[in-house]
């Protein structure tokens, strides 16, 4: 199988635009003044704020890459389906890239245009290969020397550098016995007057919020959450759910509200957090939905005169009006203080905080 993307980027300063083609989707970025716009398949433009990352320790992409293959291992993936996967991704390790990084998204640890001469630079075994003309050609090999699990073939470069010896053209191939990875970048148009503005027409300022689902959610229960919650959490994550979502995660076959907690990136405790088992998210359903689902009366009597129930899934339940409060969590100890403590929240107002700090990420994958 061949797979093929071309991305193109016009690049002024700190700003730049990049529009990359997969054939079957196409993903649109512009980063201006530190704001971030994207777009997907010619969708309107949403924005995010100049951080759009959650902030913690910087991953080592070689450690990465280890995981990923012990992941592959553990499905069950042969050596070929491996080497796929290790081959495509030891591309943007060699370009100094973070592998995780979406193909939308370009650039990466790479300040480009500048961050590539650099990159150049670095390499200690760079020959010149073609001296004629007006420029050279240069080529250069990078190789994993740490010993992550399965052997990752090296990074054969070609670097054409123009007259004043800026880059022109750089190819770079991954080649190992079963999967071919290459890289074809090039340059032009250095120092012309590019000016990258912010889209025009429609802009979501709140791309990570479907607000239609939203306003279909709000319209069939009470949004509640917990006051007392477990040392050190605070809500990271406020989701509306399509009953397909639900279902798909077992809480239920109808429109609903998530809410994920975590301690705050930049807390000493988020580190040791994401090593921790424990976590807390809690569902909130309309009362009929989940009386559809399972007929078990909600009594009172566990947590004092609240109404409540464990569902057939683990799930400790509990009802207030027509809302049912769904608890998915490990800290079962805290439960009575957080069922206690449970108050109306402003929907609003919590995405407003989230979208000022760096959980971007938590809200946009769940």
């Amino acid at each position: 199988m061949t797979f093929r993307t071309v991305t193109e980027v016009d690049v002024a300063g700190d700003d730049f635009r990049s529009r990359t083609d997969s054939g079957d989707w196409v993903d649109e970025l512009v980063a201006v003044d530190g704001q971030f716009y994207t777009r997907a398949d010619d969708e309107d433009w949403g924005v995010w704020p100049d951080e759009p990352v959650p902030a913690g320790e910087p991953v080592d992409p070689v450690d990465e890459l280890r995981v990923m293959i012990e992941d592959s291992r553990e499905l069950g993936d042969d050596d070929a389906m491996v080497e796929e996967m290790v081959v495509s991704l030891a591309g943007g390790l060699y370009l100094g890239t973070d592998i995780g990084l979406q193909a939308g998204f370009v650039g990466g640890d790479i300040d480009l245009p500048a961050g590539f001469v650099e990159l150049f630079g670095s390499f200690a075994d760079a020959e010149v290969v073609d001296d004629s003309g007006d420029g050279l050609t240069l080529r250069a090999t990078r190789r994993l020397d740490e010993n992550i699990g399965f052997p990752v073939p090296p990074g054969e470069f070609e670097i054409r550098l123009d007259g004043e010896d800026r880059p022109v053209a750089l190819r770079l191939v991954v080649e190992g016995d079963t999967a071919r990875h290459q890289t074809e970048i090039g340059f032009a148009d250095w120092d012309a007057d590019i000016v990258i503005a912010a889209p025009e027409g429609e802009i979501d300022e709140t791309p990570w919020v479907d607000e239609e689902l939203l306003a279909e959610v709000l319209a069939t229960v009470s949004p509640l959450a917990p006051t007392a919650v477990p040392d050190g959490l605070v809500l990271a994550g406020v989701t509306p759910l399509s009953a397909d979502e639900a279902e798909e995660i077992g809480s239920g076959s109808c429109a609903q509200l998530e809410l994920w907690y975590e301690p705050p990136p930049d807390s000493p405790a988020y580190e040791e957090w994401l090593d921790d088992p424990d976590y807390l998210s809690i569902y909130l359903l309309p009362a009929g939905c989940a009386l559809e689902a399972e007929s078990t009366p909600f009594e009172p009597g566990t947590f004092g005169d609240v109404p409540s129930r464990e569902s057939d899934a683990g799930f400790v339940e509990v009802l207030v009006g027509e809302t049912v409060v769904q608890f998915d969590t490990t800290y079962t100890e805290d439960l009575p203080a957080m069922v206690a403590s449970l108050q109306p929240f402003d929907v609003d107002a919590a995405l407003a905080t989230m979208a000022e700090g760096p959980l971007m990420g938590t809200i946009v994958d769940r």
